[in-house]
């Protein structure tokens, strides 16, 4: 009897988008279809009303297998991606061939973690979004890949090489 082992991907189409307005949630979804994006990190934003929340869950759940949703009434991660809260070592070496995203709330975490493991960070802190890589995979050797302040409707769109964080640590 052959047992086939599932080979992991090297790389990731992944996708950050932040939802200003809720009326254009279709448009960003179909937008994301259209692309086959493997991973979804949707952002809602804290003006949107928590009636609205069954909705948009529910919109994102039918059109993606992997997703990620952060609101002010509502989180939910998917398997490649987790919450971190604070730099605790131990931790981080558990997770570290587990999970290659991780997802804080706090920016300068968001940026101290990748720079010491093999992860890419995830921030939302005053309106601004943080994406972080170690610091040999950013051009400009600061290790963000996005930093933005978030005033609209944002996709984001990136293939990450999950290969590669192993090799550079």
């Amino acid at each position: 009897m052959f047992i086939l082992k599932k080979k992991k991907k090297d790389k990731l189409s992944f996708s950050i988008a932040f939802v200003k307005n809720f009326e254009n949630l279709k448009t960003i979804i179909k937008s994301l279809k259209k692309q086959k994006i493997d991973e979804v990190f949707f952002i809602i934003d804290k003006n949107i009303e928590k009636d609205h929340t069954k909705t948009i869950k529910k919109l994102i759940k039918s059109s993606f297998k992997n997703y990620s949703i952060i609101s002010k009434n509502f989180q939910k991660f998917s398997k490649n991606v987790t919450k971190v809260e604070r730099l605790n070592v131990f931790e981080l070496r558990k997770l570290q061939n587990k999970k290659k995203i991780l997802y804080s709330q706090q920016s300068i975490l968001s940026w101290k973690i990748p720079q010491m493991f093999p992860f890419y960070t995830i921030a939302f802190e005053d309106n601004t979004l943080y994406f972080c890589a170690p610091i040999p995979l950013t051009k400009d050797s600061s290790g963000f890949l996005l930093r933005k302040k978030m005033v609209s409707d944002f996709i984001f769109n990136i293939t990450l090489d999950l290969k590669i964080l192993d090799e550079i640590f």
